[in-house]
């Protein structure tokens, strides 16, 4: 009966967390109240449905760009909503054997040396204000990367639950990875046609699809389709449908596509890896020789005729030879990283605390560009934004405006500097590049620290024109303070149409960050670059041998059933080989939706074999 009472009372708590993130998302919440009141349906009539749906969200529901909530979003809200109609749909009967003491006992070391290095990252606790949640210079950075790690150990062990019912994986988990792939397939298709062209090779323009947490640069999108591009091939072994295998050998195109322009060199190593290891278990298996050459030769000529147009561009060329020059850079950053931890024993056993790299970085390195600590300075009479000059940093929002129209643009500024001057500029924009801008520079030097009006009317021209479906690219405006060593206070920005119209949402700051999104040029000082320098330097080395000892349990459990012929513990080898190479140069753990994904993938290949027997291994194959 406590039992009971107990998850009831937690799903409660879960239900009013997603209510109230939900009640204070800066967009239509009516539209997202009304999607997430069908999501609750659908749990509450199909339990298992979440396994299908949630490995589609992850990747899809992501709206930062608009919102300008990156530290906790509408994932979060889903999430909490799963777990409180898991709570309170699950019966009493488990279909998972229960956990073994060896299994509790590295659980409970993974979540206490996380949660350790999480009370690290938070201390000392700073009062709550409009920074505490839109800067990653904040200490409650650690809530943002920790909250990957909880969202994965509870979805796992929810999955564990269900793991063992009969075609779980087949029916639900395998077919959501493979949706949401999709999504994020066709997000780069449309982005590559808006922005550079399905096939212009030259430009040097790189994708990063829905991953808006790259807004900051890293190894979003990479880690993501390390992971689950290897589950393509489930089309072709898992199911016998003739359309499935044709649906896989489309999803095989398209995303060898996204892989190849993402112009990552790691993403090719990482395909390489997966690949090679995919082919390797096969030969282990004992399969028909002759169908298999078939389908590999079969497969290997579809791949060269994506891939041989796009190694003959020009950017793919450049990429390469600057191999040596890169790693010089990533090796010295490995250096500086390491350099900046202290010295004491608690940092030994468990780092430098989550989340604490950017801020650390801000402080101690040396390296020669310094990242810009934008901050929202909140007085008794206004709340302002206060924009300084270093590492080339941009405050953006996106506007829903059209071309050939005037605008007037105005704002309040301030400075201390007589050599400052703010730039602002509408542009056609993906994450990071900017296409067909309106460029307008303010000198403001002459405000001598008081408040001064300013404004400038313009025609928006060709920014903002073109057919809806394939050529209108999304506008952002942004804001740039340009000059070395000043600093521009902002606020009160209006973005005025003839009739008066207001295209800016929060543009006086009240509202902190909402609706605002920054990104940057310079991404050293946002990221490690490497998986373990990233976890030495964040979780110490408690945080390296846990996380290397669940690796090692997961692909010494795969290996075992790869070789007596199971093709699920394959896939999951496989997408690891994959993200471990990716981890090589990008430290992928500082996103917490790659962490989610990455967990469940472990938690799948730590806890398959043991819900199977040798009968199931076999209906598998049929």
């Amino acid at each position: 009966m406590i039992l009971h009472c107990c998850r009831y009372l937690i799903a409660g708590i879960c239900v009013v967390l997603a209510t109230l993130l939900v009640a204070n998302y800066p967009l239509n919440t009516t539209i997202i109240f009304v999607g997430l009141g069908i999501y609750t349906i659908l749990l509450w009539f199909y339990p298992d449905l979440w396994i299908f749906l949630v490995p589609v969200a992850i990747p899809l529901v992501n709206f930062a760009p608009w919102s300008g909530w990156f530290f906790f979003d509408l994932l979060d809200a889903l999430l909490l909503l799963t777990l409180a109609l898991f709570l309170c749909r699950q019966t009493s009967k488990t279909h998972s054997p229960p956990l073994s003491p060896r299994e509790l006992l590295l659980i409970v070391a993974i979540s206490f040396s996380v949660m350790i290095s999480c009370i690290i990252g938070l201390w000392p606790f700073p009062p709550l204000d409009a920074n505490s949640f839109s800067n990653y210079h904040s200490h409650y950075n650690a809530l943002r990367v920790g909250k990957g790690f909880f969202w994965g150990l509870i979805l796992a062990l929810m999955l564990r639950h269900n793991m063992c019912k009969p075609k779980t994986l087949l029916r639900y988990f395998a077919p959501g990875l493979l949706a949401g792939l999709s999504g994020v397939c066709l997000w780069v298709l449309w982005e590559r046609q808006v922005y550079s062209g399905l096939f212009n090779f030259d430009s040097d323009f790189r994708i990063v699809g829905p991953f808006s947490g790259m807004h900051i640069g890293g190894v979003g999108i990479d880690a993501y389709l390390a992971l689950v591009f290897p589950w393509v091939l489930s089309c072709f072994f898992l199911w016998r449908q003739w359309w499935v295998k044709i649906l896989g050998l489309g999803l095989t195109g398209v995303g060898l596509y996204a892989i190849l322009v993402t112009f990552s060199r790691i993403a090719y190593g990482s395909l390489s890896i997966s690949l090679l290891l995919l082919i390797g278990g096969l030969m282990l298996q004992k399969i028909n020789l002759r169908n298999w050459l078939l389908g590999v030769v079969g497969l290997l000529l579809f791949g060269a005729l994506v891939v041989w147009p796009i190694s003959q561009g020009d950017f793919i060329q450049q990429r390469f030879e600057s191999v040596g020059h890169d790693i010089g850079v990533r090796q010295h950053h490995w250096y500086t990283a390491f350099n900046m931890r202290d010295t004491n024993w608690k940092t030994l056993l468990f780092g430098m605390g989550l989340g604490s790299y950017p801020r650390t970085y801000a402080f101690l390195s040396d390296e020669n560009e310094r990242p810009s600590d934008y901050r929202f300075i909140n007085q008794p009479d206004e709340q302002f934004l206060r924009l300084p000059s270093d590492g080339y940093l941009y405050m953006d929002q996106r506007v829903n405006v059209s071309g050939n129209q005037n605008y007037c643009l105005s704002f309040n500024v301030r400075t201390y500097n007589s050599r400052a001057h703010l730039t602002a500029a509408m542009c056609e924009k993906s994450l990071l590049y900017s296409f067909r801008c309106q460029w307008m520079e303010f000198k403001c030097g002459d405000t001598q620290g008081q408040w001064q009006s300013v404004e400038r009317c313009f025609n928006s021209g060709v920014v903002g024109s073109g057919n809806w479906i394939y050529q209108r690219r999304p506008v952002v405006l942004s804001l740039l303070n340009p000059k070395k060593n000043t600093v521009c206070d902002v606020d009160k920005i209006q973005l005025l149409d003839r009739e008066g119209h207001n295209f800016l949402k929060n543009g006086d700051f009240s509202s902190g960050s909402d609706n605002w999104l920054f990104t940057a040029d310079n991404h050293l000082p946002w990221h490690a670059k490497n998986l373990w320098v990233h976890l030495l330097f964040e979780q110490g080395w408690c945080g390296v041998l846990l996380f290397s000892g669940l690796i090692v349990v997961c692909v010494y459990r795969c290996f075992r059933l790869v070789i007596i012929g199971d093709r699920i513990a394959l896939l999951v080898l496989s997408s690891i080989g994959g993200i471990s190479t990716v981890g090589l140069i990008g430290s992928v753990l500082d996103f917490p939706r790659i962490t989610i994904l990455l967990c469940l993938l472990l938690s799948l290949g730590c806890w398959w074999p043991g819900c199977l027997d040798q009968k199931h291994w076999r209906a598998w194959d049929r």
